[in-house]
């Protein structure tokens, strides 16, 4: 009987002392340190306001034939130290000499207010139009200092330097005109890497090669006018295909042909690379031309551009040839 209490005892306590064991708590070591709260973000810098020209001296004309003297905007892009003086000029707009010299002159002698932020004077840069009237000499302009208002800083626009590749070529038409060309497309062949070929006569589109690739009729060369997409999505002949034909050589004013597909903004069809035109007129008035070639070949031209503004113009063209063979004739 002794012997059963005992052994009742031992496993009451063993009970006990399991009950109370169960009964802790799971983690009860020693808690976790604070943590402390993310650190706010910096303050966003202050916009900056850039250079505005207090003073320009009016620009002088070049000594050029009567029959050639036209009003004439050049863009200057010129980079402001923190005391509003010129350190650097360059043009900006497309080749344009002898303009161009005189326009950096000119700029370089403006007077700026330089660029702000929060109230400090910094460095900064700017783009300038520089305009030529042609009714002034150049013995009547020198030395005429011409004070203008104060411009809003949205009139102006702070730019960065952009650093251009060798693979990005930019091409001035004017200097070309004298070299007869069939059409827009031909402009291309001025870039370095660029060859051409048509078999299909006066109607098909030009077989391009850009940089060793064979592009076919553009379906891997993004093609744009004025940032208007040229390349026709889902062509039966050929995804991406392009026609030139429909394009003016005389109102092409720029040409930018970049080799490869590198630049962000290029699009799906870049797979060679990618080329821009710019259109222009050069000469304001009305203009009007007729040619004539090999094959019984014939065109007209004829159009009108605004006195100020290059961009502003109509013009048309009609073209008719023998073709050098059996079913080779075309109009257009």
């Amino acid at each position: 009987m002794l012997r059963h209490t005992h052994t009742l005892i031992i496993l009451s306590i063993v009970t006990s002392l399991a009950g109370v064991a169960y009964g802790q708590p799971v983690d009860a070591g020693v808690p976790d340190a604070p943590v402390d709260a993310a650190p706010p973000p910096p303050p966003e810098p202050p916009p900056i306001t850039p250079p505005r020209v207090k003073r320009h001296v009016a620009p002088i004309y070049p000594d050029v034939p009567p029959d050639k003297r036209r009003a004439v905007d050049v863009i200057v892009h010129v980079e402001v130290d923190a005391t509003g003086t010129v350190t650097a000029t360059r043009v900006a707009s497309p080749p344009n000499p002898p303009f161009d010299d005189l326009a950096i002159a000119a700029a370089g002698t403006c007077a700026f207010d330089p660029a702000r932020q929060a109230d400090a004077p910094v460095a900064g840069e700017v783009d300038v139009t520089v305009h030529f009237e042609p009714g002034s000499t150049p013995s009547s302009v020198p030395g005429e200092v011409v004070e203008i208002e104060d411009r809003p800083p949205s009139e102006a626009e702070l730019l960065a330097k952009q650093d251009r590749s060798a693979a990005d070529v930019h091409i001035a038409a004017t200097p070309w005109r004298a070299i007869p060309r069939q059409g827009a497309a031909d402009l291309m062949t001025i870039a370095p890497s660029v060859f051409l070929t048509r078999s299909g006569g006066s109607g098909d589109p030009q077989q391009i090669f850009l940089r060793g690739f064979n592009a076919r009729e553009g379906q891997d060369i993004e093609m744009s006018l004025e940032g208007l997409p040229l390349n026709d999505v889902g062509n039966p002949h050929g995804h991406g295909l392009v026609d030139l034909n429909f394009l003016m050589p005389e109102v092409i004013r720029a040409l930018r042909v970049e080799e490869g597909p590198f630049r962000a903004g290029q699009g799906d069809f870049a797979v060679a690379g990618s080329a821009t035109f710019t259109l222009g007129l050069d000469d304001p008035g009305l203009v009007a031309r007729y040619t004539l070639g090999s094959f019984g070949t014939r065109r007209g031209f004829v159009a009108w551009r605004a006195e100020r503004d290059p961009g502003t113009f109509v013009a048309a063209s009609v073209s008719e040839t023998d073709g050098y063979g059996a079913n080779r004739a075309a109009h257009a």
